[in-house]
């Protein structure tokens, strides 16, 4: 699958217990399932979010409160049926709670 993070954007500031994640993702067998991940400071690759398919794209909230100010990489995992995984480029969000 490919996936890639539209939103936030890259080098966004966050805040708050909704923020908004939004991921586009496509496969040849479909894609079943998206993940939002994190990494910086103590986390690594630590799982923030799983995503609902909606018309424009996958969407789930993230409480940004539950990590310490600072700024981090977010990405998305996409699967699909057959358990392929594709993973998006990093983008930099900063948290600043």
């Amino acid at each position: 699958p490919i996936t890639s993070v539209l939103t936030p954007s890259n080098n966004a500031s966050v805040s708050g217990t909704h923020v908004v994640l939004n991921a586009n993702a496509s496969g040849n067998f479909g894609v079943t399932k998206v993940e939002f991940r994190l990494t910086g400071g103590s986390l690594h690759d630590a799982l923030i979010g799983t995503a609902v398919q909606e018309s424009f794209g996958w969407f789930t909230e993230w409480n940004s409160t539950t990590v310490p100010n600072g700024t981090y990489t977010l990405q998305s995992d996409a699967y699909d049926s057959a358990d392929d995984k594709g993973v998006s480029a990093a983008i930099s969000v900063t948290v600043a709670n």
